[in-house]
């Protein structure tokens, strides 16, 4: 993925939504994450870095994999 393809689709999906209904969002620290100013501009939106080596800062992430891995998937 890249820079313009992510900020892409997270505009489209954070579209989805009413203004205000997300209050931050946390990236993870790849490159494909380089254009966060203009998403959390264009949404007005509080910014959060995972630091690097500590994925347990990514809930949701983590949350999903926990769940695949229970259910075999992964």
């Amino acid at each position: 993925k890249t820079a313009d393809a992510i900020n892409q689709h997270l505009s489209q999906w954070l579209r989805k939504f009413p203004r205000h209904f997300f209050k931050s969002i946390t990236f993870d620290n790849g490159k494909e994450f380089a254009g966060w100013r203009e998403i959390v501009n264009q949404f007005d939106l509080h910014t959060y870095f995972a630091e690097v080596g500590a994925p347990n800062q990514r809930g949701l992430n983590e949350n999903n994999n926990g769940l695949l891995r229970r259910d075999g998937l992964t």
